[in-house]
């Protein structure tokens, strides 16, 4: 294992390299891949209920952030992985933009225009839920 990887990796620079951890088999090799071939791509990570998918997406982007030129954009619809844009973190959080955020100068905050919007998040927009009215 350890001369396949070390094959694998021979033509990257070091700033390059994205390790993944050490293989099962055998823990002395480097699971090693190309940072910028690896996020060209889709990828995929699945698994029961508590084998470790959240983490292993919490080791890649930490592992990414070291690379010279990460620009990966994570959507977080469940906020998994809020921990990593706080004080300390390595990314970078965004939000978008709700009825209480029309005046926020927050740089984080993200704008999307009105087309983009389906009709419930149009609705949601315009309409105060806490009027007696609302569902008329």
């Amino acid at each position: 294992m350890q001369r396949l990887m070390g094959l694998l990796a021979s033509g990257l620079e070091e700033h390059e390299k994205l390790q993944l951890g050490h293989f099962v088999i055998d823990p002395d090799a480097v699971a090693i891949a190309s940072g910028d071939k690896f996020f060209q791509r889709h990828a995929s990570i699945l698994g029961s209920t508590g084998s470790g998918k959240s983490w292993a997406v919490a080791l890649l982007l930490e592992k990414a952030s070291q690379l010279s030129y990460p620009n990966i954009l994570v959507l977080d619809l469940h906020g998994e992985y809020t921990p990593l844009t706080e004080e300390g973190g390595f990314a970078k959080g965004f939000k978008i933009a709700g009825p209480g955020d029309l005046d926020s100068d927050d740089e984080c905050i993200i704008r999307l225009p009105y087309w983009l919007l389906n009709r419930d998040e149009m609705l949601s927009m315009i309409l105060d839920r806490s009027d007696q009215n609302a569902p008329n």
